[in-house]
């Protein structure tokens, strides 16, 4: 039995290339005063050629924390179907354990609707170049 290449290993550079893309996205929209503190999510699927659009790993920050303080390791990696595979460690006191958002199934439906709509305009062009 062959391991899914989808989990064989969370830690591939394209994966820590997203992690990194996200914290600084949560860096960016605090600067920019688009957020405050701890509030909203920066969620971003993992793009791998290799991998079917609709199995991709899912990078998401993490709930309740200063946005503009977090880094890579802050954050929580999900399969499309929404189960967290990875997580960030647990700091020290006075710090909370880390908390995916709430909003996590909202962000994955949307992930799962992009994928059919991307499905339906694909097939769509094929048709329109086809009858050109």
């Amino acid at each position: 039995m062959t391991a899914d290449p989808v989990y064989s290993n969370l830690e591939t550079n394209i994966v820590k290339e997203t992690k990194g893309l996200v914290s600084e996205l949560c860096r960016h929209v605090c600067t920019l005063g688009w957020v405050l503190g701890t509030g909203g999510s920066i969620t971003i699927r993992v793009h791998d050629d290799a991998i079917s659009r609709s199995s991709q790993l899912i990078v998401m920050s993490p709930s309740g924390v200063q946005k503009d303080k977090v880094g890579p390791e802050d954050m929580f990696v999900l399969s499309s179907d929404g189960c967290i595979l990875s997580k960030p460690r647990t700091k020290l006191y006075p710090y909370k354990p880390p908390k995916c958002t709430d909003c996590a199934p909202i962000f994955l439906k949307a992930y799962e609707m992009r994928v059919l709509n991307n499905s339906y305009e694909n097939d769509k062009r094929n048709r329109r170049t086809w009858l050109s």
